[in-house]
């Protein structure tokens, strides 16, 4: 599921990234939605791990995250999905 693993815009499995896109549909991402809607997804997959680790993730410090990522050039800046 890592999108950072290779240097392209998906994921390490293909398939991941198509759910996701799919699960995702027209809703817009932002920093604030963006936690809700990562939860939301983890919620449709078996990964009893990744399912838990977002049970704790700290919403300032996901967005404080997100904020930085999004500062400096990144995979996907320019996607038009």
């Amino acid at each position: 599921m890592n999108p950072f693993l290779w240097d392209d815009i998906g994921s390490a499995d293909p398939a991941v990234y198509d759910d996701y896109c799919a699960f995702i549909g027209n809703r817009k991402i932002t920093v604030e939605n963006s936690l809700d809607i990562a939860k939301g997804y983890v919620q449709t997959i078996d990964y009893a791990d990744i399912t838990e680790a977002f049970l704790n993730v700290d919403r300032e410090q996901w967005e404080k995250g997100c904020r930085e990522y999004l500062s400096t050039e990144h995979k996907g800046a320019d996607d038009s999905k």
